[in-house]
């Protein structure tokens, strides 16, 4: 039987900050590259997973499987962000609404990524939708605030995939697991 367990604070703040942190290396690793940078990020918020589950297999898939599905996510949003941007010009609510759902189109296929692995540790399809939640609201407020008023070079790539990390870890885990 199944039963409704909430992860206490701590595990969400755990799993935030670690995610965080995968944001941040993700974006040092990058150098302006997103896609390795989002490939790093999705290893290490697998590495993060595992660790917080304290399971080796859950982490080793979910590395492997986070690295690809963040790549393709990252993909995807390059694709449709490009396609929109050639459709409809640049409209007033293109710099606003385009990086929401771009950032959601990562954290849908990153967080199916995390999620696959994890379900049976009680990980449910909220966790998917809380990841995109986050990295949407990051997106959003990381083109329309941060990027301006930071300097060009790493921190520029470093800072803003660490408040992705941190949202979308914060995303991830706020639904809790369901005990097994």
């Amino acid at each position: 039987m199944v039963s409704a367990l909430k992860n206490t604070t701590g595990d969400i703040a755990k799993l935030s900050l670690a995610f965080a942190i995968a944001g941040l290396v993700g974006g040092i690793a990058s150098r302006g590259a997103m896609f390795l940078g989002l490939a790093v990020f999705g290893a290490l918020c697998g590495v993060s997973l595992g660790l917080a589950l304290r399971s080796r297999r859950i982490g080793l898939v979910a590395t492997v499987v986070g690295a690809a599905t963040f790549l393709a996510g990252g993909a995807l949003a390059f694709v449709t962000g490009m396609t929109v941007g050639v459709t409809l010009g640049s409209p007033d609510w293109y710099d606003a609404l385009v990086p929401a759902f771009l950032g959601a189109c990562v954290g849908i296929a990153g967080g199916l990524g995390l999620y696959a692995p994890a379900r049976r540790a009680g990980y449910s399809w909220r966790s998917v939708a809380g990841l995109a939640l986050g990295f949407a609201v990051a997106a959003m407020v990381g083109q329309a605030w941060l990027l301006p008023a930071l300097p060009p070079g790493v921190g520029a790539d470093a800072v803003p995939f660490a408040l992705w990390g941190l949202l979308g870890g914060l995303g991830f885990s706020l639904p809790g697991r369901a005990r097994v």
